[in-house]
């Protein structure tokens, strides 16, 4: 199933329309029966109590997205995913150069990336902007040029939501993920390593917080 990309303040809610049972429901004008799905129940009901789920943005940044911050953002996604924690996450990445925007992650990055699991191909390449800053609520560099960067563009109040990707591994024995750009497959299997190490400790430190996050969502559809 396809998932969306939600803003910070708000929640994307994926309904699985294959696993919905109709509900008979009396229709007050005609005197007929009218099947309507829970989806359409859930959905009026979220929009008419007008409900904004703070959703936990988290925003991956290398050069050029197309390498190592996709491949970040794809292993981040399955492993939220996989714990259950998906609807509490904004999930997404940026380049700090502007050279390869609206291009596909490259070849050698979605082969890596889909042999463990992690489809990144759909994913299109942008530039990061001060406004991400103040949209997503961590903004992890891929390496000290990149932190540098963002550190140049953010307003001062926003300076603590700007990281090191590997300052939430603390095993890491990398302080930057090595740029596997025009590399072969063995530099960025070893890319993502470390990326899976950095998303696995970040997960495990934000876990906390997904889990209130995740919570207000199941009560909205309730």
């Amino acid at each position: 199933m396809p998932t969306e990309k939600g803003e910070r303040g708000h929640v994307a809610i994926n309904l699985r329309h294959d696993n919905l049972t109709p509900v008979p429901v009396r229709h007050a004008n005609i005197g007929i029966d009218q099947r309507v799905t829970k989806s359409h129940i859930l959905a009026t009901r979220f929009h008419a109590k007008r409900i904004h789920v703070v959703t936990i943005g988290v925003l991956f940044v290398c050069t050029a997205n197309i390498c190592r911050s996709p491949m970040a953002e794809g292993a981040f996604r399955s492993m939220a995913r996989r714990a259950g924690l998906d609807s509490a996450f904004a999930i997404d990445s940026a380049g700090t150069f502007d050279g390869h925007v609206g291009e596909p992650p490259t070849l050698r990055a979605v082969i890596a990336a889909s042999r463990r699991g992690y489809a990144i191909g759909a994913l299109r390449a942008r530039q990061v902007v001060p406004a991400d800053i103040a949209r997503f609520d961590y903004v992890l560099a891929m390496d000290r040029c990149h932190l540098a960067d963002l550190q140049w563009m953010a307003p001062r109040a926003l300076i603590g939501r700007l990281h090191l990707f590997t300052s939430f591994d603390s095993r890491s024995r990398s302080v930057d993920v090595a740029d596997p750009y025009g590399g072969d497959a063995r530099d960025f299997d070893g890319a993502l390593d470390v990326i899976e190490a950095g998303c696995e400790a970040l997960l495990k430190a934000l876990t906390p917080l997904a889990e209130r996050a995740a919570s207000r969502v199941d009560r909205v559809l309730l």
